[in-house]
C-alpha cells in the first residue's frame, strides 16, 4: 500500500470526506478535528506526504491516530478496497491499479445448509461430557465455543465446525477428530474459494492469516475477532484475491514449519496494495517456547506476536528464523 502521497491528494481526500483546513505546515494539514466538538484552535493534523494523522486533544478517541485509508473508511462509511479505490482516485494517473481493483475477485455464492443442522450440532456438542472436555483440554472457553457455532456429530465421532460464507450463512462443516487427528471437510466445498471466518474479519480492514479453524478460535479468545484461516497450508489465487478485495492490511501467522514459512511468502507476493506483516515472537525466533501455531501459544503470547508484527521487508531481514 502506498505509503507516500501527493500533497494535493491529501487535501483533497480530507476536504471529501469533511474536515475543514485551518492552515499547513512544512509537513502537515492543521484541520478542525471531526471526532470531537473543535471549533476554535485546530487540534486535529494529517501529514502532507504520508496521510498519518492524529489528534492531539488527549480526550479525543482520535488520539491514537491512524492513516489516510482508516480515515476515509472511519468518516466515508467505506470498507477498506472501497477506502483504497477513494484515495486511489484523488491521484493523478491512479487509473490502471483503480482498474486492477475493480477487477478483483468476488466471492461466489454458494449453497446453505440450515441453522437447524448447525444447532443440532451445538445440541450434541453441550450434550456430550467427552467432546466438551476435548475442546476444554484444547484452551477453549464456553464463550468461544458458542460463537463459532461449534459441535459435535455422535456417527463419525468428531467436533464439527460449521463453515460460514462471505455473508455469514453456513454453508458446510469440517470435523475434527477427538481421538487422534484426522479431518473431514464437507462434500461439494470448493477448498480454494473459502476463507474461514471472512463474515467476522471484513468488518475490520485488517486480517490475522493463520492455518486452522481452531488457531481462529485462539486468536479470537485473544481478543481478535479477524482472524482467518485456509483449510492447511496451501493458499489459493483466488483466495489471494478475496483477501485483497477485502482488506487493507494483512498480519501473516502461519505455522512455523516450513510448509507454514512457505505458505506465508506465496501469501505475501500475491497482495499487491496490501500492506503485509508477520506476527513475531524476537530477532531470530518466529514464535515462543518452540511452537507451532496459536494452539500452542498462551493468550498472552498470542498477543505479544501479534503486536510485534514486523512488515514484511523486515521479516525477510530477519533469516534465519526458528520456531524456538
Amino acid at each position: 500500500m502506498d505509503t507516500v502521497f501527493d500533497k494535493d491528494q491529501v487535501r483533497s481526500v480530507i476536504e471529501s470526506v469533511g474536515i475543514r483546513i485551518s492552515a499547513e505546515t512544512a509537513t502537515d494539514y492543521l484541520c478542525f478535528c471531526p471526532f470531537h466538538s473543535n471549533y476554535d484552535s485546530p487540534a486535529f493534523t494529517v501529514g502532507t506526504e504520508n496521510g498519518l494523522y492524529m489528534c492531539h486533544n488527549p480526550g479525543c478517541t482520535a488520539n491514537h491516530g491512524g492513516n489516510l485509508h482508516k480515515l476515509v473508511m472511519l468518516l466515508g462509511n467505506k470498507n477498506a478496497v472501497e477506502a483504497r479505490r477513494f484515495v486511489l482516485g484523488k491521484r493523478v494517473n491512479a487509473r490502471p491499479l483503480l482498474d486492477y481493483i475493480e477487477e478483483i475477485y468476488e466471492p461466489k455464492e454458494m449453497k446453505k445448509i440450515p441453522l437447524s443442522v448447525v444447532d443440532k450440532m451445538s445440541d450434541n456438542l453441550h450434550k456430550s461430557p467427552r467432546a466438551m472436555q476435548y475442546l476444554n483440554s484444547r484452551g477453549f472457553d464456553e464463550q468461544t465455543i458458542d460463537h463459532f457455532g461449534v459441535g459435535y456429530d455422535p456417527k463419525i465421532d468428531m467436533i464439527v465446525v460449521p463453515i460460514f460464507d462471505k455473508d455469514g450463512s453456513p454453508i458446510s462443516f469440517n470435523g475434527r477428530s477427538i481421538e487422534g487427528k484426522s479431518f473431514r471437510l464437507g462434500k461439494g466445498v470448493p477448498r480454494n474459494e473459502i476463507i474461514y471466518n471472512l463474515h467476522n474479519a471484513k468488518k475490520y480492514g485488517t486480517a490475522i492469516v493463520c492455518e486452522s479453524q481452531f488457531d481462529v478460535m485462539r486468536i479470537h479468545q485473544a481478543g481478535f475477532p479477524n482472524a482467518v484461516c485456509f483449510f492447511g497450508s496451501h493458499i489459493s489465487k483466488i483466495q489471494g484475491k478475496i483477501l485483497q478485495r477485502y482488506f487493507e492490511r494483512v498480519i501473516i501467522m502461519t505455522d512455523a514449519d516450513s510448509a507454514g514459512r512457505k505458505a506465508g511468502h506465496t501469501l505475501s507476493q500475491m497482495l499487491r496494495g496490501v500492506s503485509v506483516e508477520w506476527a513475531i515472537h524476537d530477532w531470530g525466533v518466529i514464535y515462543p517456547d518452540n511452537a507451532k501455531d496459536a494452539g500452542d501459544m498462551t493468550l498472552d503470547q498470542i498477543r505479544s506476536v501479534i503486536k510485534n508484527a514486523v512488515s514484511d521487508v523486515s521479516y525477510l531481514s530477519y533469516k534465519p528464523l526458528s520456531p524456538a
